[in-house]
Parts: C-alpha cells; structure tokens; sequence
C-alpha cells in the first residue's frame, strides 16, 4: 500500500437538499448510502469524499451548490486529472470506493474508472472496489 491518507469514497447522488446556496456536502446529499459511507470513515477512522462527476473528491465540509454531479463519459478525462490533482494535494495514498452491485448499477463503473484513472495519473495511490449489499444500496 502506498504512503499517504486513506480515504472512504461515496458516489454522488441525484438526491440532495433542494435548498438554494451553498452547503456542507454531507449536508447537501441525502441519500442514505452516502451517510452510511461517512459513518463507516469516522468508525475506522479514515478520511471521507463524495466523488462528484463535476467537482471531483468532495469533503464532507465543502461547500456545495445544488448541481448535477453526475459522471458523463465525455468528461472522465476532464475529472480524472482533476481528481489527480486532489490526491497529491491532499496527500491521499488509498481511495476506497464504496459501491452497490455493479450489476445493479452498472454506471458506478465510469465513476470508478475515473477514480482508477486518476490514480494512476498521480502515480503510487491505490484503489480499492468495496461492493456494498445492505438494503438501500
């Protein structure tokens, strides 16, 4: 494994507060799964990012609009060096992305390419698929 801050990585989400402004993004998204993916980095005491298709990793204080966050394909290149950048900003050695079944949700596949892609631009971090099959997910 390589040096550096491990980080639980969330999918962004369609379901956010429809409250105009800015807000924390662990307060913008209220879908249960990202709030599962954040209770689990603070119980293993590991870092927390919302992947959006528009801003890249996310902290939980960010401040965020109401936007589309969704990854389109034409833009996987776009987010994966800007996702680079984040990882040797912020020092971050292993990007654990939290996932449901790929077969339930087979666009989590861009998302996790991006993030894949983008570690391999910033060189030495690693990516870890974890499948989440609770209910809800």
């Amino acid at each position: 494994m390589s040096d550096g801050a491990t980080v639980y990585i969330a999918l962004s989400s369609a379901r956010q507060m429809d409250i105009p402004g800015e807000m924390p993004t662990i307060e913008r998204y209220t879908a249960a799964r990202i709030h599962d993916v954040y209770r689990r980095s603070q119980r293993d005491d590991v870092g927390f990012r919302v992947l959006s298709g528009a801003l890249g990793l996310l902290k939980a204080a960010d401040p965020i609009a109401l936007i589309d966050h969704s990854m389109h394909v034409e833009n996987v290149a776009v987010v994966a060096h800007k996702i680079a950048t984040q990882i040797d900003q912020q020092s971050i050695g292993a990007l654990i992305v939290h996932t449901s079944r790929i077969e339930d949700n087979p666009r989590a596949l861009i998302y996790l390419g991006c993030v894949q892609i983008a570690a391999g631009i910033a060189g030495g971090a690693v990516v870890e698929h974890r499948v989440i099959t609770d209910a809800g997910w």
